[in-house]
């Protein structure tokens, strides 16, 4: 019975997880084509196997408000393995990762001044663990 106990557990702390980043993927989704903003993403693979082995994406827009990935990243710092914001030089940077056993996942958000929230940058990087 504990071990069905613990096992629902670790499979629902997983789900949220996983739904915590999916949240900020589909904002970045819906956002992509919206104003004048720019998306780049670059793939690394491994050059014997070919198989992926880090995704880099980068969301940046000098028009969008932040205030909907604020809210995001900030609701979804709850359910990170690690979270952490800092200010410097009047850019406000909050960076949240979550790891599982098969990748690690950086969500960065960035953008400037703490009240305007103007010159919005969110960087995804994803690195996949050798099983």
């Amino acid at each position: 019975m504990k071990r069905l106990i613990t096992l629902l557990i670790v499979a629902f702390a997983g789900i949220i997880s996983a739904n915590a980043q999916n949240n900020i993927d589909k904002l970045i989704d819906s956002c992509q084509s919206v104003g004048s903003s720019r998306f780049t993403s670059a793939v690394e693979r491994n050059p014997d196997t070919h198989q992926v082995v880090k995704v880099v994406k980068v969301f940046e827009s000098d028009s969008m408000p932040a205030s909907k990935f604020i809210s995001t990243f900030n609701e979804e710092s709850t359910s990170a393995s690690t979270s952490s914001k800092s200010i410097n030089n009047g850019r406000v940077n909050h960076t949240l990762t979550f790891e599982s056993d098969n990748q690690i996942r950086i969500y960065s958000l960035s953008y400037e001044n703490e009240y305007a929230h103007i010159g919005l940058r969110v960087t995804i990087i994803v690195k996949y663990l050798k099983k």
